[in-house]
């Protein structure tokens, strides 16, 4: 009977060792490590049973725990200070980059012309530093969302090289594609935007850190592995082995803070960040007084498949010999002042103005505008809040949103786009691509 029951009651435990309380002979609970077996004897069951004292490891373990309870919330702060920082900046920057291009586009004498010119390079080159320090954080955090698909080599360096060809042109840099028959039509699993971004960083490089009349190469080799490497070579100064140590770091510039030519120091370490993500990685060789080559690999996929055909996408206009009205719901004054500047420009278009959320959608209930655009941060209720309320009324839920704001982070318009808006336009804005969602969106100025 004995037996029975020390193998009911003991059986559970056997093989395991289980964490129990103890308590000392003065009284004090400790945690213990049970750890109970079987010996196989002939005769009754005989059991061995250990007793640890494991005060120590749960000690360190409750220490790790809330070490990483307090990396976690040092990361979650770092995020919102990046967020709020991002929204702080890009605020004054839209007034800046907004009245600069609306300056641009007037008729200016050739001094005045000049000094809007380095107006919009200087607030443009604070805007890529905002920009490149959110998508580290978002990168590291995981937030950033990656659409990974075949991508054309040759299709992604064609345009990449079109929008660095001005800049080399101004440098007299020339370009040339190496022993493009063997890779024209090769294939690279990515995200075809991120891709864009690390080539046109490095193509971009190769051209501000090259010596005037200098080369640039492109090439593209296969390993052994099944991954593709692409090659990017410069006729510059090269590197240190001090400095190729330290190249990828953030903020570090290989000595060039000592030169004119501008940067972050963030755009290597963005790359980097960013092919790893995407399951490549990145790697430099160098020559001092020679040049440098950068390398990138990623995996090698084959051609995608062709799109089924489907019918065009019509969009039918309706001309309007009525004025169009915009409603903009904002409280920063310096925004209101550049959105009414834009306006004044377009012909038959009412802009009316309201500085609460509440007041907008009020408005937009008693006037019925042609368009909407909606600001995020409001002084009485959140502007997403404005939309769910525009989007929930028959009065007005066909009528287009589009929100301008400040706030650049990873998913957010993604999920207002879900939300029902038709667009969103960060801030500084960039007038050429707001008055194309502005044409789209509202009947022909007549």
């Amino acid at each position: 009977g004995m037996a029975r029951f020390l193998q009911t009651g003991i059986g559970p435990l056997l093989g395991r060792r289980v964490e129990i309380k103890g308590q000392h002979a003065h009284g004090e609970l400790l945690p213990l490590e049970l750890a109970i077996n079987r010996v196989a004897l002939e005769g009754p069951p005989v059991f061995t049973g250990y007793v640890r004292d494991i005060t120590e490891r749960v000690v360190a373990e409750a220490a790790l725990r809330a070490a990483k309870e307090e990396a976690d919330r040092a990361s979650q702060a770092k995020t919102d200070f990046l967020a709020r920082t991002s929204h702080e900046l890009r605020t004054p920057l839209n007034a800046i980059l907004g009245f600069g291009q609306l300056l641009e586009m007037g008729d200016l004498p050739p001094r005045e012309g000049e000094s809007v010119e380095q107006i919009l390079l200087a607030g443009r080159h604070l805007l890529k530093i905002v920009d490149e320090v959110l998508d580290i954080a978002a990168v590291e955090s995981g937030r950033i969302v990656f659409l990974l698909e075949s991508v054309s080599i040759a299709g992604i360096v064609r345009e990449t090289l079109d929008l660095t060809q001005p800049l080399a042109a101004a440098r007299h840099i020339t370009f040339a594609l190496e022993n493009e028959e063997a890779w024209k039509k090769s294939y690279v699993y990515a995200d075809a935007q991120r891709l864009k971004q690390v080539l046109l960083n490095l193509f971009a490089n190769a051209v501000k850190y090259n010596r005037p009349g200098g080369s640039v190469t492109f090439s593209c080799e296969d390993d052994f592995s099944g991954r593709r490497r692409m090659i990017v070579r410069d006729t510059g100064l090269g590197l240190s082995p001090d400095q190729l140590e330290r190249i990828f770091t953030p903020f570090e510039r290989a000595g060039a803070e000592r030169t004119e030519v501008e940067g972050s120091g963030l755009g290597l370490s963005l790359c980097k960040s960013l092919l790893f993500s995407m399951g490549g990685s990145i790697g430099v060789e160098s020559v001092e007084g020679e040049g440098s080559t950068f390398w990138l690999k990623l995996p090698g996929s084959p051609a995608p498949l062709p799109a089924p055909a489907s019918p065009d996408d019509e969009r039918e206009n309706h001309p309007s010999a009525a004025p169009s009205t915009v409603l903009y719901i904002e409280d920063n004054l310096s925004n209101l002042k550049l959105i009414e500047s834009i306006f004044a420009r377009r012909a038959r278009t009412n802009l009316l103005v309201a500085m609460q959320g509440r007041t907008g959608i009020d408005l937009a209930h008693a006037r019925r505008p042609d368009l909407i655009l909606l600001d995020l941060h409001l002084p009485d209720i959140m502007g997403d809040r404005v939309l769910a309320a525009l989007r929930a009324s028959p009065e007005t839920r066909d009528i287009p949103v589009v929100i301008l704001s400040a706030d650049a982070t990873g998913g957010q318009a993604e999920r207002l786009r879900e939300a029902g808006a038709s667009e969103y336009l960060t801030k500084p804005l960039d007038l050429a691509a707001f008055l194309r969602v502005v044409e789209t969106l509202l009947p022909p100025a007549l």
